[in-house]
C-alpha cells in the first residue's frame, strides 16, 4: 500500500505543477 500511496502523491504533485505552470502562463499572457 505505501508503493501505492507515493505512485499517487507523485501523480498529484506533476498535476499540481501542471496547473501552476498553466496558470502562470496565462497571468503572463
Amino acid at each position: 500500500m505505501r508503493m501505492y500511496n507515493r505512485l499517487c502523491n507523485g501523480k498529484l504533485i506533476i498535476l499540481k505543477k501542471i496547473a501552476a505552470a498553466k496558470l502562470k502562463t496565462l497571468f503572463l499572457v
